[in-house]
């Protein structure tokens, strides 16, 4: 081959290379914006099928193959992505991804939220200590400090979950000497004092929230009467909120209300309220539905009507066929029968 036919082929593959890399970026970009646009919508399903052709080889989470060029930018929207959408491990693997051993401004910042982000996961999966750890330290990276105000919330809710109630407090305490008034922190601060056993300052503090007019006061309170074993006043502060809330979803709270019924020993008003949520329909799968059905059968057996529950639960295990733990709710249920 002559130099002039070498330099015209070698300039031709040096034009491709750069089209082909080119395009690649555009897509990246493409896919980075469209799953940032879906997460911002609370689309997180379709989110993530975007978001995993950025970062991922072919596009596929489940080979946990990261691309090459992907940028911290793109990993941490993944992993905000994979908390929403339960994928906690690949969420861990993200912002690990996006971390880097550097004093450079941005990496530095990038770091505070990676390790923001390791913390929410971890409080996602009730992983306290592992969460408490991850917010002391992106709040010690000393960037980003308006990130800290959203860090220290999260840092109260582990500790009040990992049953640190003393750290929790004076946490709460911290926070509103250094921020000011905030309802949320009041709600937090009625929610440790539940954990710790302390009901009159729990309903001071939750109760003050509430006279501002913040009708989510009854939903926490009732919460924090759960957590005290005081089921009658669950309900009661449960039944409040669902009568002035607006735009909540009542069927969670009706799970709530059930649960604190059953707790009291009031099965009769439990199934009433179940009945108005669990049709029995074989061929639905929508959202709670599974666990209006559990409820319904442990209802029914706990009035010794066995032969529905049976029914029931045979239904159940029809629709729900991985749940082993109610295939031996059908076993017991049906020694039940036979005595």
């Amino acid at each position: 081959m002559n130099r002039a036919k070498y330099v015209i082929l070698l300039g031709f593959v040096v034009i491709c290379l750069i089209f082909v890399n080119g395009c690649t970026l555009s897509t990246a970009s493409y896919n980075y914006e469209s799953a940032l646009a879906q997460f911002n919508k609370g689309n997180y399903d379709e989110s993530k099928k975007s978001i995993d052709k950025v970062i991922y080889v072919e596009g596929d989470s489940k080979k946990a193959e990261f691309n090459k060029e992907i940028i911290a930018e793109h990993l941490l929207l993944a992993g905000h992505v994979y908390i929403e959408t339960e994928d906690y491990d690949n969420a861990i693997s993200a912002f690990d991804k996006a971390t880097k051993d550097s004093t450079k401004v941005a990496d530095l910042e990038n770091n505070k939220e990676a390790l923001r982000g390791k913390g929410l996961v971890y409080l996602r999966k009730a992983e306290y200590d592992k969460a408490i750890e991850s917010f002391n330290k992106a709040k010690k990276i000393d960037v980003n400090n308006s990130l800290n105000k959203d860090i220290e919330k999260y840092l109260i809710e582990a500790y009040i979950y990992g049953n640190k109630t003393e750290e929790a407090l004076k946490c709460c305490e911290e926070y509103l000497k250094n921020y000011g008034k905030d309802d949320e922190i009041t709600l937090l601060q009625g929610i440790g004092y539940a954990y710790a056993n302390n009901e009159a300052e729990m309903v001071k503090c939750i109760s003050a929230v509430i006279d501002k007019g913040n009708d989510s006061g009854y939903y926490h309170m009732a919460q924090c009467y759960m957590k005290l074993g005081n089921f009658a006043k669950a309900s009661e502060n449960y039944e409040i909120y669902l009568d002035k809330a607006k735009g909540i979803d009542r069927k969670i709270l009706a799970l709530a209300i059930v649960d604190s019924l059953i707790k009291q020993g009031n099965y009769d008003k439990a199934l009433e309220l179940v009945k108005l949520y669990d049709k029995n329909d074989k061929s639905s799968k929508g959202r709670y539905d599974k666990e209006f059905r559990q409820y319904h059968i442990t209802i029914l057996e706990k009035q010794g009507n066995y032969a529905e529950a049976l029914n029931r639960a045979k239904d159940y295990v029809s629709v729900y066929t991985d749940d082993e733990a109610m295939k031996k709710e059908v076993a017991f249920l049906e020694t039940r029968i036979v005595e």
